[in-house]
């Protein structure tokens, strides 16, 4: 997403009261936010592929 004056000028005539710092602040920490819920999935889907491997060799499983 890009910010420009315009876009904080189109913000500001719809009612909404931020400024180009303000708008680039929440950005950045929804990014932020993001990533750590993508790590956090990616660390679940290890921890699902590791039991998953390990119940297969436990029961002898062929794939």
């Amino acid at each position: 997403m890009s910010l420009d004056k315009f876009f904080v000028q189109e913000m500001q005539k719809n009612g909404f009261d931020v400024d180009f710092k303000q708008l680039q602040k929440i950005y950045t920490s929804s990014r932020k936010n993001n990533a750590e819920e993508i790590a956090k999935r990616k660390r679940i889907a290890e921890r699902e592929r590791n039991f998953m491997h390990e119940a297969m060799e436990q029961y002898d499983v062929d794939q």
